[in-house]
């Protein structure tokens, strides 16, 4: 699996050597594929699919899985509210003709795991630092900071790190030793817990982060941090989770998170409580799940989809 985009009424994947496929959302029916290699459905919008490359940029009728324009050397992408931005130059993008409309004056690269707060893009440079965090609407650097090397200055050591936001008035830097809350309104470090994330970039929502701390020496637990205090909302251990049980990200669904591991489990959490809701443990390797109208789907290293519908009881 290689990217994920949801529509109205379809889901997008991506696959590393068969291309990207269109699925109906209800169904789970293949609609239509476009053939290539390490391509990956990045946005759908308007009835426009994009699909970024290794050759570029190229844009698909969301419908029929027409070709509309591309490969473009056009840089990364991402969804604002008023239109696509490519990232390399900064500029809207005119997705159904594949040209780069108004661009926006900044001197900083925003490259580095970007995301949008409002009118505000946050994103580092592709070396880490500076983050800088840039106002589009208004066209000005709001702040910049070499963020990544005060963390290592805290901790003494450097590491490399991811930046989220958190749904709130703070972003997250993630490492595999600490997990460190920022403000979005000048970037300074609120607080730093000692919780690790072994897949760098937490999942976080309403104020909250969720790290499942796993596959390591130590024990395996499932962990909240209240992002506005860096304080542990719960620490739940986790001793049915086996040492090579490596968890990838996180998908926030509803109520829950849903995590799928390296050996196959899929385990689902409350977010309230951090108690386990369901598992299931996969004879095949399974990829990070898709949320989609309420149902879980993992894609399998077979090729197939597990279903997981809801009104599962707590186990």
């Amino acid at each position: 699996m290689y990217g994920i985009v949801l529509s109205n009424d379809s889901l997008f994947i991506g696959d590393l050597h068969n291309g990207v496929i269109r699925l109906d959302r209800r169904s789970l029916k293949k609609v239509w594929s476009f053939s290539g290699e390490n391509l990956a459905p990045i946005a759908a919008r308007d009835g426009v699919l994009l699909i970024a490359g290794s050759d570029g940029l190229r844009a698909v009728d969301e419908q029929g899985g027409k070709e509309l324009w591309g490969p473009r050397p056009i840089g990364p992408c991402i969804e604002w509210s008023k239109g696509v931005l490519t990232l390399r130059p900064l500029a809207v993008l005119d997705i159904r003709e594949g040209s780069i409309g108004r661009a926006l004056n900044v001197s900083a690269e925003l490259l580095g795991d970007p995301f949008i707060v409002g009118d505000m893009l946050v994103a580092t440079s592709l070396k880490g630092d500076p983050v800088t965090a840039f106002h589009l609407g208004e066209e000005r650097v709001v702040w910049t900071r070499e963020l990544f090397a005060e963390v290592s200055a805290r901790t003494g050591r450097p590491e490399p790190a991811f930046i989220v936001w958190s749904g709130d008035e703070t972003f997250l830097v993630g490492r595999t030793d600490t997990l460190v809350g920022c403000s979005l309104l000048d970037g300074t470090i609120l607080w730093d817990a000692p919780v690790g994330v072994p897949y760098y970039a937490p999942n976080a929502t309403r104020g909250r982060a969720y790290v499942l701390a796993a596959g390591q020496i130590s024990p395996a637990r499932f962990v909240c941090v209240d992002t506005r205090s860096g304080r542990n909302v719960y620490d739940i251990p986790q001793p049915s989770l086996r040492t090579a049980d490596r968890p990838f990200r996180g998908t926030l669904a509803g109520e829950e998170i849903v995590f799928c591991t390296t050996r196959g489990l899929v385990i689902a959490f409350r977010l309230e409580d951090g108690i386990t809701s369901w598992w299931h443990r996969s004879h095949e390797r399974v990829a990070p799940a898709i949320a989609a109208d309420g149902r879980i789907l993992v894609p399998t290293g077979n090729g197939e989809l597990l279903v997981f519908e809801p009104g599962h009881e707590p186990i």
